[in-house]
């Protein structure tokens, strides 16, 4: 009897495999890589061959490793086994890059923007993208914070403080604030340019009345502008029959400080063209030939004169005397 003894120390063969150093990146909007073809076959020349891998997001454990891989450094080794426990090793070193943080385009040059205050706001088209260069702009998160501020003790009049952020597939953030500030740094406009107005009045007119009538007005591009009184002639009289000018002088100023460095003038000219107003006159009379002549002092005892301009002029009358009439009428 003859015994043949047929042996197996042979491991199997690989016939075909993936590149053996393989990177990639992230896939668009994920933050895996979707690994195809990551897989190897083997021959035995005695028989049958099991193939195993031992990557942890393989879709099996099998010939095929492929899988959504998250970013990382993987060293995957596949195992071909025949029959007889005889085994090769295939190992591929795979790499899935961790994209770059997400950036932002469309911010402002400078984290601080002054608008002034009438001026066009500015438009602001932020966008976002990931690493790998992939528009996320849908994800972002936006806030907006308005503060109101005082003018007067020299805040801006409102400011816009904006928060962006938005975070890619991996969870990395990104984020970016600006601050706008509307000010006022503009003085008001007289709306009269000539900066100047004469007025004629006759004397004993009331100035002040005048002057209100008149005022002066200024716009101003963000708020109500004030118009004040800086400075005025005193004591503004006329008499004999002369003129008498008055300058008036305002200034414009808005709520917050600023003053247009232009001042404008009024100038009420008071004219003297009334003569005085007689009153008290006694009525004709009429006296006998023969009859005596009536009491000057009597007959004129209530005559007084006003003037606009000069006041009361009693004291300046004189009574001519009559004249002389001979016979009787």
């Amino acid at each position: 009897t003859i015994t043949v003894t047929t042996t197996d120390n042979t491991a199997p063969t690989f016939t075909s495999g993936p590149n053996q150093n393989i990177t990639l990146d992230v896939d668009p909007g994920t933050c895996e890589a979707a690994v195809i073809g990551l897989s190897v076959t083997a021959n035995d020349g005695c028989g049958s061959v099991t193939i195993t891998n031992d990557s942890p997001f393989a879709n099996g454990p099998d010939e095929d490793a492929s899988g959504l891989y998250p970013p990382g450094d993987y060293v995957i080794t596949f195992t071909a086994t025949d029959d007889c426990g005889n085994s090769d090793f295939y190992v591929v070193n795979l790499t899935v890059l961790q994209p770059d943080p997400p950036t932002f385009t469309g911010l402002p040059a400078t984290n601080i923007i002054i608008v002034e205050c009438g001026d066009p706001f500015p438009d602001f088209n932020i966008s976002a993208f990931d690493g790998n260069g992939n528009d996320i702009s849908n994800d972002i998160f936006s806030d907006i914070t308005i503060l109101v501020g005082d003018c007067a003790l020299g805040e801006a009049l409102e400011t816009y403080d904006f928060l962006y952020s938005v975070n890619d597939a991996c969870g990395q953030n990104a984020s970016a604030n600006f601050t706008v500030e509307v000010v006022d740094t503009q003085a008001p406009v007289w709306d009269d340019p000539s900066l100047s107005l004469v007025i004629d009045a006759e004397c004993g007119d009331d100035v002040n009345a005048i002057l209100a009538a008149n005022l002066p007005t200024a716009t101003d591009a963000c708020g109500t502008a004030t118009v004040n009184l800086v400075l005025a002639t005193s004591g503004i009289t006329c008499g004999g029959g002369n003129a008498s000018s008055g300058n008036y002088t305002y200034e414009a100023i808005d709520n917050c400080g600023n003053a247009n460095p232009d001042l404008f003038t009024i100038t009420v000219n008071l004219n003297d063209t009334q003569a005085p107003v007689l009153s008290g006159v006694p009525n004709n009379i009429t006296i006998g030939c023969g009859d005596p002549y009536p009491n000057e002092t009597d007959l004129f005892a209530n005559l007084a004169a006003f003037d606009a301009c000069d006041g009361d002029l009693t004291g300046l009358l004189t009574i001519l005397p009559p004249g002389l009439i001979v016979g009787c009428v």
